[in-house]
């Protein structure tokens, strides 16, 4: 079945619902979320009730995307009358962390997945995932786009974010001509640019300044194996800088340090650390398979139990 088919029986499935929960993965950045609120905002324009759900909270700094409101942390949203689910960004439902909350659905939903990544396990009834897009947000924007749908500014907008990102503003590798195709499309459309820019990468508050240089101070690079590593601690955290205060680190580091290979390192509450590689060339995907993660092929993660442990030319996890 060929992508365009895919995109038509999604925009069906969206079209034709009447209440839809659209669901972000957790620990959420800017493209899962991008996509999910553009996504509601053309349903909801449409007359279609919908509501989004996130396990983990919304990162304060996002609050501009339209239809950012309709989005909650609270399960009990999966108890409600729905036809459609839509996961947006997702390999899988436990990436997403809602494996669990799946059960109080009803029987026999229909659930919509849409993603980019390449370790999707196609677990929607409808599977539009484009691997060659560099976001959610631009695979969301192809489903409507490609089925004549209108993207008014408050869509494009949310999109514009998801593309702007997940590219780390057109500078990671994913980055393509396809991508300013849809960009410029989206700019067309009315999208409000400057909010983006100044709201997530000019507008950085004093904490997470500080702990951008908690993470250059730790720097250290593995010449045998060409890797650039650093590490976040839980100490490292304050009650204003968390997990928003670092998307975006990995990319910022591959595009400035001059090395193949980039990792961070970053302790969680709940005992784990989360790695995240980035790439110029080497294949980090499959590295990240082995640790039980995955991704692009220049954009990996993992998570692993355990703390970080500091050697002589890098960072290892360390079980407790």
């Amino acid at each position: 079945m060929d992508l365009k088919h895919r995109f038509h029986q999604a925009h069906h499935a969206l079209t034709a619902a009447k209440n839809v929960l659209v669901i972000s993965h957790r620990k959420p950045d800017g493209d899962t979320l991008s996509a999910a609120c553009g996504l509601m905002t053309v349903l909801a324009k449409r007359g279609i009730a919908v509501q989004g759900f996130c396990a983990d909270r919304f990162p304060d700094q996002y609050a501009y995307l339209p239809s950012s409101e309709r989005i909650t942390d609270d399960p009990s949203v999966f108890a409600a009358p729905r036809d459609l689910v839509v996961v947006v960004d997702s390999g899988d439902l436990a990436y997403a962390g809602v494996d669990r909350h799946f059960a109080a659905l009803p029987p026999g939903i229909k659930v919509v997945n849409i993603d980019h990544h390449v370790v999707n396990t196609m677990f929607g009834h409808v599977n539009a995932v484009d691997t060659q897009a560099c976001s959610a947000s631009e695979v969301v924007y192809r489903v409507f786009s490609s089925n004549g749908e209108p993207i008014d500014a408050d869509a494009a907008t949310c999109f514009l974010t998801g593309i702007l990102t997940d590219t780390n503003g057109f500078n990671n590798p994913a980055t393509s001509a396809r991508t300013f195709a849809a960009a410029a499309d989206l700019l067309k459309a009315g999208a409000r640019a400057q909010l983006p820019w100044k709201r997530l990468i000019r507008n950085r508050p004093l904490p997470s300044l500080r702990l951008w240089g908690q993470i250059l101070a730790r720097l250290k690079f593995d010449e045998r194996h060409g890797l650039a590593s650093t590490a976040l601690f839980r100490s490292d955290f304050s009650a204003h800088a968390e997990d928003e205060s670092l998307e975006g680190v990995s990319n910022f580091l591959n595009l400035y340090l001059d090395v193949p290979v980039v990792l961070v390192l970053k302790e969680n509450a709940d005992g784990k650390v989360k790695g995240s590689f980035r790439s110029t060339g080497r294949n980090v995907a499959a590295l990240a398979e082995r640790l039980g993660g995955g991704g692009h092929r220049l954009s990996a993660g993992f998570s692993l139990k355990g703390r970080i442990t500091e050697r002589e030319h890098g960072w290892t996890v360390e079980a407790d």
